[in-house]
């Protein structure tokens, strides 16, 4: 089953966004089965998103967003960085949905001259694991869905859809492939010994991170502090061996918070790999 649904222009702003902001529609796709049209925006990019949701190998649904812009386009990662919207999506229209996960590939840094993002560029797709209350009974997945594609313009969006999936449905092969290539994509587990975040600790109002990382001709790491606290990105320090020393300045911390307790996430990149950790600052 497929449901097409054009938005209303959006009617937000982050905080943090300096941009030019535009209001404008994007048509979203929703496959259940089928794979979706490739539809531009009107009169400016050619972006286009598709939401694809399959059985899974158990009870749980693996699902995936798609974004897809034309070159030289952007849209954000969960934390956009100095600018940016990244992506909201709010599933609480569903029916017969006990959660849904969403999990997000590593980003990429830009910097425009005066701001940091944390970016994907041209395409993503954002796998979903949708898991229903009931798994004998249809899944009805709805989302309201928020976010922002740029170029030297940036244009945030809003769209809701919704599509329904029986249990025993057939399959879309193109909708599977394009999920499990999403999947491949994603921050692996830490490797102990061989690629991980062996330490992050609190010195002279930053925190100083060590990653143990495996040769590679390209390095970084992401970070994700506690919710409304707006922090910058680790910058390298020193590369020595397998220890590539990080640090992230702490000035966006709110007034009146102690970092003692907290857990920060980390997202560690070596080439094309990476890992994700969450880690309590003691």
């Amino acid at each position: 089953m497929t449901a097409i649904d054009r938005p209303a222009k959006a009617a937000f702003r982050t905080s943090r966004y300096d941009g030019i902001m535009r209001s404008t529609a994007i048509t979203i796709l929703v496959a259940g089965i089928m794979s979706g049209l490739a539809i531009p925006l009107p009169g400016e990019s050619a972006a286009r998103s598709r939401l694809l949701l399959v059985a899974g190998e158990e009870t749980a649904l693996q699902g995936g967003l798609e974004i897809a812009m034309e070159e030289g386009w952007h849209t954000y990662w969960r934390v956009p960085g100095d600018a940016g919207i990244p992506p909201q999506l709010d599933f609480s229209s569903s029916s017969n949905l006990a959660n849904v996960t969403v999990s997000y590939p590593f980003p990429e840094r830009y910097h425009d001259g005066s701001a940091l993002s944390l970016v994907y560029w041209g395409h993503v797709t954002l796998p979903l694991t949708v898991e229903p209350i009931d798994p004998d009974l249809p899944v009805t997945l709805a989302v309201n869905a928020r976010f922002g594609v740029c170029d030297v313009i940036c244009i945030p969006a809003k769209a809701t859809m919704s599509v329904t999936l029986a249990p025993h449905s057939g399959d879309d092969p193109r909708a599977r492939v394009a999920i499990e290539q999403a999947q491949r994509k994603l921050p692996g587990s830490p490797q102990a010994g061989r690629f991980d975040v062996e330490s992050a600790t609190l010195k002279d109002g930053n925190l100083e991170i060590a990653v143990r990382i495996p040769d590679a001709d390209f390095i970084d790491l992401f970070a994700e502090g506690p919710q409304d606290w707006f922090l910058g990105q680790p910058q390298l320090v020193s590369h020595d061996g397998a220890i590539a020393r990080y640090r992230l300045p702490l000035d966006g911390m709110p007034e009146g918070e102690t970092v003692s307790g907290r857990t920060f996430t980390f997202v560690a990149v070596a080439d094309g790999n990476a890992i994700e950790k969450a880690v309590p600052i003691k």
